[in-house]
């Protein structure tokens, strides 16, 4: 058969049509003979259109495809656009800690519109809408398309598949950003390549079974350790975790803040109505003062004692993500369109930290003020009411004996107190 397809009329394939295509290409240990190459003209190269057309037709690589070239359409010139299948799954992280967020992973709801959203700083695992069934002289490559690569998604360098692969594709999507994105239903997802080999022997291990059509599966065997005996793990972004550690610390300062603030209006109130009345007595006053500053620090340094864990912890996640995406990230094209996003990340992660440090260091001094103030206070309570006292004793001394007023005969020392 020539290579040389006619595109005046775009032909389709159904799925159906491509499974009975498809048997006679694979080989398995069941069934080891297969069809020969039916287009043995075409070099082994990266397939052109026509070629993909041509090899569609016969072997049912792909399905459900459409050989149209208007806009809009699927077939490029040297790849063919896939979109987004039924199933889509992410790692929520719902603990204090990835330990307790648990290892089972969630489908991701489609919105009112039928688009899928992926979370901020989320590992999200998509399934596309094509099924695969390669012969044994094809491979195939993707990438995501680039559109989403400059908003910040990920994927990584596009991973071989090999012939004779049966299935449909499990494709990790990193989101970067720090915004849910939205991925419209009949938006291109990624672009496949396709490879002719230099021979269609049957040397290689040969597959089993009747392919891989969950894309659960695949996820699964990912969560699953290399000593079997410790659990599955979840495998969500290291960002996502870091940040939620950073909302705690957050909400830790906010507390921490609202404790200051009732303490200082108490010592506001007090110096207050002090004033006004001279104060009560001088035992009364240094009970409070001392009662409110032991409360007072001591609530400081446990707020402080909290924080910093969390803070070093935040710390250390965050050196271990950046450890991990450096590794995973070969792509110089792909490292290059996240480099910006993950350098402002970076900066936005250090100023975080740059402040909640500021704001521990403010408290501290706030704190050593307090005290002096409090400290100050009782100091003019005791000054005041020792006024009094000699105020009293100097106006009763002055009476002659037996004329003493009944102001000095009921004036005691509680009743100046």
């Amino acid at each position: 058969m020539s290579s040389n397809v006619s595109n005046d009329e775009p032909f389709e394939l159904s799925i159906d049509d491509a499974k009975m295509l498809a048997q006679k290409f694979r080989p398995t240990k069941e069934c080891p003979d297969i069809a020969p190459d039916p287009f043995k003209e075409i070099a082994p190269s990266l397939l052109s259109a026509e070629h993909i057309i041509a090899y569609v037709k016969e072997t049912g690589l792909i399905a459900p495809f459409n050989a149209d070239t208007s806009k809009g359409s699927r077939l490029k010139k040297a790849s063919y656009e896939a979109r987004l299948g039924k199933d889509a799954y992410y790692f929520e992280v719902v603990g204090a800690s990835p330990r307790t967020s648990g290892v089972d992973p969630k489908l991701v709801q489609r919105n009112s519109e039928n688009n899928l959203v992926l979370p901020p700083n989320s590992i999200v695992f998509v399934e596309c809408d094509l099924e695969f069934r390669l012969p044994s002289f094809i491979a195939l490559r993707f990438n995501l398309s680039i559109s989403h690569v400059h908003r910040g998604l990920l994927l990584g360098t596009g991973p071989l598949v090999d012939p004779g692969f049966w299935g449909k594709l499990c494709i990790p999507i990193h989101n970067l950003t720090d915004e849910p994105y939205e991925i419209e239903d009949n938006d291109g997802l990624i672009y496949i390549e396709f490879t002719k080999t230099t021979a269609s022997s049957q040397t290689g291990r040969l597959p089993t079974g009747d392919g891989k059509w969950d894309i659960r599966e695949f996820i699964d065997r990912a969560t699953k350790q290399v000593d079997k005996k410790k659990d599955r793990v979840g495998i969500r972004s290291g960002i996502s975790q870091a940040l939620k550690d950073s909302e705690d610390a957050k909400k830790k300062m906010e507390t921490f803040g609202g404790v200051a603030q009732k303490a200082a209006d108490k010592v506001e109130k007090i110096s207050f109505w002090g004033a006004l009345a001279g104060g009560t007595s001088l035992t009364a006053v240094v009970i409070s003062v001392f009662a409110l500053t032991a409360f007072y620090y001591s609530d400081m340094n446990a707020q402080y004692d909290e924080i910093r864990p969390s803070i070093e912890k935040l710390t250390e996640q965050f050196n271990e993500h950046t450890d991990r995406l450096d590794t995973a990230v070969q792509s110089e094209t792909y490292a290059r369109a996240s480099a910006l996003t993950l350098s402002e990340t970076v900066t936005n992660f250090g100023q975080s930290l740059a402040v909640l440090t500021n704001q521990m260091e403010t408290e501290r001094t706030d704190r050593q003020e307090m005290n002096a103030r409090l400290l100050a206070s009782e100091e003019e309570r005791a000054r005041l009411l020792k006024e009094l006292n000699q105020m009293k004793t100097a106006i009763c001394s002055d009476q002659t004996d037996g004329e003493i007023s009944e102001f000095c005969s009921n004036l005691t020392t509680e009743s100046v107190d």
